[in-house]
């Protein structure tokens, strides 16, 4: 299940979180940073991170860790998303 979580998380991270806009190009770049992330992301899933935990730390990857002013409201929307794998999982 983890690594077919990680790919789920992923295939977000990269289609609905995309805080660097590079989905928007040709679709070839197929979010390699964002995939070094998912891991992480998808410990948080599994340990039972609520929305307002996973928001905050796409937050902080976002602002600190890539140096843009990242939406709350936007993080939040995909933590959402995040969440609902593990449903879907089950």
């Amino acid at each position: 299940m983890a690594r077919n979580l990680i790919q789920k998380v992923e295939h977000v991270l990269w289609n609905d979180w995309d805080p660097i806009g590079m989905n928007s190009h040709d679709g070839t770049w197929e979010g390699e940073e964002y995939n070094s992330y998912a891991p992480k992301i998808s410990k948080l899933l599994l340990d039972g991170a609520d929305i307002y935990k996973i928001a905050a730390r796409l937050y902080q990857i976002s602002k600190v860790g890539m140096g843009l002013e990242p939406e709350m409201e936007h993080c939040r929307a995909v933590a959402v998303s995040l969440i609902n794998l593990l449903e879907e999982e089950a």
